[in-house]
């Protein structure tokens, strides 16, 4: 809110999306004041000037006389966490459900409640026309609150200091109004500590999982449009899904695979453990091409870095009910698919980081090789001709042992050979890859 210059003024301003609020007392109660709308009646109480410029207000009053700031209120936007309320005293805010340029409130005071934040814990929804004079009348006075809460318990994890002890902010609600907002949307800011990155995995996106710096899951909520933790889980519940029904709203089609109803068509999403699928898959080419398995493993897991492979799929409702099982095992189907694909970009860049020597005692001596091989290898024609002309005169193949030994003796040494060496190792890298195991 708006604080004395240097000068004794406290300047107010309406414009750029913004207004200030006050409470001005009446005969019954309050009511609401609006700079954008009611700034002449603020300045005939508070004095001061003003000017107007087109749909803005500016201006600065010598004193707030009888009204109560209550804070700067965004008018252009439908997002309550885009307020700045202003504290009434230490220990209480208060928060009017302002979201629009409206000169008459009346109708939008009372279908939406008032929030008032008091202590720490404690979040008070009341009616402007029926409740609040007496919440305030008790809390300013230090009365207690007659009615029980309605909702309380639900504890907020702080996420950045000690987040993994019982360090939590357990929340009272008291709803004298009806309502069924979140409790602390109007009052995020103040809950930074137990802020949680939106996930990049859908998956945890529909169990509400979040994922704490150093890797910790917890479980998370979602108040206006940020998420919050609320509980440290001790292990991923999306390893393996068990329940029917994991989430409302949300079907169990086979392991791993979900599927909600809409309308008219029907949204699947299948996923995998991906450090389990690549691993699998991984040990399996390096059976194949014969290197070391937990060297390969490890290379593929740090090339990808995703937690889960997931497929998402939208199909019309007639088609699932028909092509139920057809359509699920696709699912599992494009999931095998991702892994193969992710998995050989890993392999192909570990095979990337071999050395020489390292690339000829994988190829097998017994390995035919034509001419066919060198060009898959993006090595030209021309130059393949030449080389099967110098060193294999007449031969449509060979096999890898006699090119390995022709390497080691001949094209290893002295500069003339240095190019059919390089594009020799080229074709040994190429049969590398292309001996990989898909299946």
């Amino acid at each position: 809110m708006a604080k004395r210059g240097r000068d004794g003024k406290i300047r107010l301003s309406s414009g750029n999306g913004r207004t200030a609020l006050f409470l001005a007392p009446r005969k019954d109660g309050f009511e609401l004041l609006d700079y954008e709308f009611d700034y002449i009646r603020i300045h005939e109480k508070c004095g001061g000037n003003y000017s107007v410029e087109g749909k803005s207000v500016h201006g600065y009053i010598d004193e707030y006389a009888d009204l109560t700031p209550v804070g700067y209120y965004r008018v252009d936007t439908k997002e309550n966490a885009c307020q700045w309320p202003e504290k009434i005293t230490d220990e209480i805010t208060i928060m009017f459900p302002y979201k629009k340029h409206e000169r008459d409130k009346s109708e939008t005071l009372r279908k939406n409640p008032v929030v008032i934040k008091y202590s720490d814990s404690a979040i008070i929804y009341c009616g402007f026309y029926t409740t609040m004079n007496d919440v305030l009348r008790r809390i300013l006075s230090g009365e207690p609150l007659e009615k029980e809460a309605e909702f309380s318990g639900m504890s907020l994890v702080n996420t950045k200091t000690k987040w993994k002890s019982t360090d939590c902010r357990v929340l009272d609600v008291y709803d004298l109004f009806g309502c069924e907002y979140s409790p602390w949307e109007f009052f995020t800011k103040e809950l930074k500590n137990y802020e949680v990155s939106y996930p990049k995995e859908k998956v945890y996106q529909i169990f509400n999982i979040g994922t704490c710096p150093d890797g910790t899951l917890v479980r998370t909520i979602k108040i206006g449009q940020k998420l919050f933790a609320t509980e440290v889980l001790k292990k991923d519940p999306c390893e393996v899904v068990k329940k029917p029904e994991p989430i409302p709203g949300w079907r169990l089609g086979k392991t791993n695979i979900m599927y909600k109803f809409r309308d008219t068509d029907v949204y699947i999403i299948g996923w995998e453990p991906a450090e389990k699928a690549y691993k699998k898959k991984a040990e399996r080419i390096a059976r194949s091409i014969g290197v070391d398995e937990a060297e390969l493993s490890a290379t593929v897991k740090n090339y990808n870095h995703r937690r889960y492979i997931t497929v998402e799929r939208t199909v019309p409702k007639l088609w699932f009910f028909l092509e139920k099982e057809k359509i699920l095992t696709q699912i599992y189907k494009d999931i095998a698919a991702q892994v193969n694909g992710w998995v050989m970009m890993g392999v192909e860049n570990f095979i990337d980081d071999l050395d020489d020597e390292r690339i000829l005692e994988i190829v097998p001596d017994d390995r035919i090789i034509t001419k066919k091989d060198s060009l898959l290898a993006d090595n030209c024609e021309a130059g393949t001709n030449d080389f099967v002309k110098r060193y294999f005169p007449g031969r449509a193949e060979i096999t890898a042992k006699e090119l390995k030994k022709l390497f080691k003796e001949k094209l290893l040494s002295g500069r003339k050979y240095e190019v059919y060496g390089r594009y020799v190792m080229y074709l040994f890298r190429y049969i590398v890859t292309c001996n990989l195991n898909m299946n």
